[in-house]
């Protein structure tokens, strides 16, 4: 199959449909071009004076309305009537709904909420602040393994576009087509930037704490619920084994996923609810988020799932009996469209190199805990428990761990039991989309789609456990409607009475509800203390890889090897700009049959100092050297020619001299993309595993470059994308649906 000229009718195909609903919502063909353009330059000039009157009013308002306390309330003592119609709609109910206007207490509330959120997220990830050149997050090897191609990002201001070659590892790969690492995800480039890759994961782990405790606190604004419920879910959401399950590899873009994937949730349900243009595109930007934030387990899951909710969501009765579709479906149609655009730069390389892209497979996916057993991982705090074999499963926590508790699962059963009428069909997606979830994650929906003709890939999800992370929020989601609806009845008064025989001396009355808070604090203290056994830093051996490594420093850009399996030595070595033979990661080239050879090679095997190559020995380490092994030579009947060579990412620069004419090899995958020229002039490849070019005689310099055109032409769709979203954002007017006692007609079963 051409996968070329089927990602082009793809593309074109997102483009086209990307600018017409674009040119539909914003009418440029029912009032003209002339007349569209008027209107768009009077929208700007419109929202500019809206914007600065605001701005006015809000700083007035801040600076008049001084906050009293009376009978228990708070209020503002100095309001005008609009301040009046924001205090009254407060407190008729729990704040605005989404997309209403936001009076200053609200804005307040919120504030305080995302900061107790934020503060919890620090906390749980307390230990990830250490900052230190040895602070390994708990997992230890497998953090760099996760987190390789972040370093990409550090050859970027020394050469542009050569960073669309990962020449670190492996004899190089295309860098945009890395599914696990999440370095394209915006939270992992600012991290990267401001604390460098090694310390970048902590930060990205902790932010990503953060980032789905807002997720679940979007989940409850969504579902109206009370403040001490939506905050409650979310505080539980950030210190579940969902997330700090997670990191018992050191994995950050397993977390960054986990955390990116959940804020799809409260997505789906705003535009299904209540729907509107604005709802559209931000689920479109957070699907796009999504799909780049790395791992890829998580997002079968979300694939999985997702269909299903917005099935229940969308479908409904119609007038005259049968089943009707919703008309907001164009909204997700948009939705999807945009996302995909946005997540262009790793789709489009990914579906043009699928063709060479392997992994292992597990067709009777063994990995897989059985869905009876797989269940019972939400109420198991047993850290042990997580590291062994028992209820036939992976004796890996990253793996299976997704502890909430006890009472979160009791107030979901509450939830799906006493939901109101106006939150049934919402309700019923959340719980829809927690069983699909576990028939993911238990492998039997895997095993069902292998069995059909076309489910062969189907056995590439080795490791489907990890995906049981998204029935967390979905869960939450219901224990918020549980709590919710507890918290509105009425609850008996309890008296507290001290007295002496007949005589008494104080009497007290207590709302049973604080009863309630006891047991909401416990449920967090739970989830907290279970957290420390995975959320944690250890230092790793040798402490010094960096003054190690130098015994493996050589003049050119030779391959070379650390001793395999040990991730300690992968900082200092990418951050010195070597290219190490053999590195793991989880998928491959299949079109590359052998991997370079090393030049030098650092062993732990105290018989190597018997070998011919031996060359010295360096603490605990044996230095052996294959001075044949070159990065660049010239070949031809008779002899090599050692070749001058500098590599950074795509651009390799190589200087020859040679008597004889013969070929010139450099040790780098040779894939599609690849061009070079000798003295400034275009010369042809020769059809090779490696860099191969026909050299003549004497002096000359020959340069590759990697220029691909999916990675580019990525980043242009994820532009379009952007642009179309924030053009949206700005342009379209509030055009949700909303009452500030929820969702009616779209909410209702």
């Amino acid at each position: 199959m051409n996968f070329s000229y089927v990602l082009f009718w793809i593309i074109l195909a997102l483009v086209v449909g990307a600018l017409y609903y674009f040119i539909y919502y914003t009418r440029i063909f029912k009032t003209g071009l002339k007349e569209s353009l008027a209107g768009i330059l009077q929208t700007i000039r419109g929202k500019l004076i809206h914007a600065g009157q605001a701005a006015r009013s809000q700083w007035t308002r801040f600076r008049q309305a001084g906050v009293e306390s009376m009978n228990g309330k708070i209020r503002y003592s100095t309001m005008n009537t609009e301040n009046r119609e924001s205090a009254a709609g407060v407190e008729a109910g729990d704040g605005s709904a989404p997309g209403s206007r936001l009076g200053t207490r609200e804005y307040l509330k919120y504030a305080i909420e995302w900061t107790i959120i934020a503060a919890w997220a620090l906390w749980i990830g307390r230990s990830y602040l250490d900052m230190g050149p040895n602070a390994w997050p708990s997992g230890g090897q497998e953090y760099m393994m996760a987190m390789q191609n972040q370093y990409i990002w550090t050859i970027l201001p020394k050469c542009g576009s050569c960073f669309f070659w990962n020449g670190f590892t492996n004899g190089g790969v295309p860098s945009f087509v890395d599914v696990l690492s999440g370095w394209l995800h915006p939270i992992s480039i600012i991290a990267t930037f401001l604390f460098g890759v090694f310390n970048s994961g902590k930060i990205i782990m902790i932010a990503s704490f953060f980032m789905a405790g807002i997720g679940q606190w979007w989940l409850g604004k969504i579902l109206k619920l009370g403040s001490i419920p939506r905050l409650w879910a979310a505080l539980i959401m950030v210190g579940s084994g969902a997330l700090t399950g997670r990191t018992e590899i050191g994995s950050a873009p397993l977390v960054q996923s986990v955390a990116a994937c959940s804020l799809v949730f409260p997505a789906v349900l705003q535009l299904a609810l209540y729907g509107g243009r604005k709802a559209a595109i931000g689920l479109g930007i957070v699907l796009g988020l999504a799909a780049i934030s790395g791992q890829g387990y998580i997002q079968v899951g979300l694939l999985f799932c997702l269909p299903p909710m917005v099935i229940v969501l969308m479908v409904g009765s119609g007038s005259e009996g049968g089943l009707r579709i919703q008309p907001g479906w164009r909204y997700f149609l948009f939705a999807i469209i945009l996302g995909v655009l946005i997540a262009a730069p790793l789709l489009v390389p990914l579906i043009h190199d699928s063709s060479i892209l392997g992994k292992d497979t597990n067709t009777t996916f063994s990995e897989a805990q059985p869905l009876e057993f797989n269940v019972l991982n939400l109420v198991i705090n047993n850290a042990a428990f997580y590291q062994n074999d028992d209820l036939v499963k992976a004796p890996f926590a990253h793996m299976n761990n997704n502890y909430v508790g006890w009472v979160p699962v009791i107030f979901a059963v509450m939830g799906l039991a006493m939901a109101p009428r106006k939150l049934r069909r919402a309700m019923i997606a959340l719980f829809i989309g927690f069983c699909f979830v576990y028939l993911t994650s238990s492998g039997t929906l895997l095993k069902w789609i292998y069995l059909l003709p076309f489910g062969s890939f189907a056995a590439g999800i080795r490791g489907p456990g990890q995906i049981q992370s998204l029935a967390a929020p979905l869960l939450l989601g219901l224990a918020g409607i549980g709590l919710d609806e507890l918290l509105k009845k009425d609850w008996p008064a309890l008296e507290l009475a001290l007295s002496k025989t007949s005589e008494e001396l104080a009497n007290m009355r207590v709302n049973s509800k604080w009863i309630m808070l006891v047991v909401l604090l416990l449920a967090l203290q739970a989830v907290a203390d279970f957290s420390a056994a995975w959320v944690n830093v250890t230092p790793m051996d040798p402490a010094n890889p960096r003054s190690l490594l130098q015994s493996l420093r050589t003049a050119d850009a030779e391959w070379v090897q650390p001793p395999f399996g040990e991730y300690i030595w992968l900082p200092a070595a990418m951050e010195d700009g070597m290219k190490l033979r053999q590195f793991y990661r989880p998928w491959s080239i299949t079109s590359t049959t052998e991997l370079p050879a090393a030049y030098l090679q650092m062993s732990t095997i105290p018989e190597d100092a018997s070998l011919p190559e031996y060359l010295r020995t360096d603490g605990d380490y044996i230095i052996l050297k294959r001075p044949n092994n070159l990065y660049a030579s010239i070949s031809d009947s008779q002899a090599t020619y050692p070749c001058s060579a500098s590599s950074t990412g795509g651009f390799i620069d190589v200087a020859c001299d040679s008597p004889n004419p013969g070929t010139l090899v450099v040790l780098e995958n040779a894939l599609s993309g690849w061009t070079a020229s000798r003295d400034g002039q275009a010369i042809a490849l020769i059809t090779t595993p490696w860099l191969d070019v026909d050299a003549p005689a004497g002096k000359h310099h020959y340069a590759f470059r990697y220029v691909p055109w999916d990675a580019p032409l990525g980043i242009v769709l994820a532009i379009l994308g952007w642009v179309i979203a924030l053009a949206g954002l700005f342009f379209f007017s509030n055009d949700a649906k909303l009452s500030r006692s929820g969702p009616s007609q779209a909410g209702a079963a």
